[in-house]
């Protein structure tokens, strides 16, 4: 399961990177820094999505780690392959639902200045600055999209950790405390 987990925060890696990479070299090469409102929509979708699911399969790798130091006799049964496969395909799948939920509302504003924003990254702040209409709702989605998708992947991993650290101190041996700490 770890290196499945693995495989699939290094897929996320090297997407997630590859989302802001070409627009800012050709924003270098041609000194042309303005994305149309919709190449920031498709930017922020993959930047979100794709940082989205990171947060969770963190959170998954922390649990496999979680059962494999402190629960090694019950590893095997608990985190099999079905397990892993659901559990990463949730991380993707809740990503993508949270960020087609938040790319809809911020593409329902209202624009008054040109389809054009001066940054070769996509942000809220200039699109929210850009918008005519109420911000309310895009606003509150956010808030609840970063509390659900950053905060309480963040905690589970601390919790995860705290257990994990707790027994590894616990472990009698140097040897042994290394060997564990090693594998996180």
């Amino acid at each position: 399961p770890m290196y499945f987990l693995l495989g699939n925060l290094s897929c996320l890696e090297i997407c997630y990177s590859s989302t802001i990479l070409p627009r800012m070299l050709a924003s270098f090469m041609t000194g042309d820094r303005t994305v149309s409102i919709t190449g920031c929509m498709v930017q922020f979708f993959w930047f979100g999505f794709l940082a989205t699911a990171e947060c969770y399969m963190l959170a998954v790798m922390s649990y496999d780690r979680y059962l494999a130091i402190c629960k090694p006799l019950h590893y095997t049964t608990h985190m099999d392959g079905r397990l892993c496969m659901q559990l990463a395909a949730v991380s993707w799948l809740s990503s993508f639902i949270s960020l087609s939920i938040l790319v809809s509302c911020t593409s329902q504003l209202a624009s008054v200045a040109p389809n054009e924003i001066d940054h070769f990254f996509w942000d809220l702040t200039p699109v929210i600055n850009l918008s005519c209409s109420n911000t309310n709702l895009v606003t509150m989605a956010t808030s609840y999209s970063l509390s659900i998708n950053v905060v309480l992947p963040f905690l589970l991993t601390l919790v995860s950790y705290v257990f994990i650290i707790s027994t590894i101190l616990r472990i009698p041996s140097t040897t042994g405390k290394q060997k564990a700490f090693s594998t996180c």
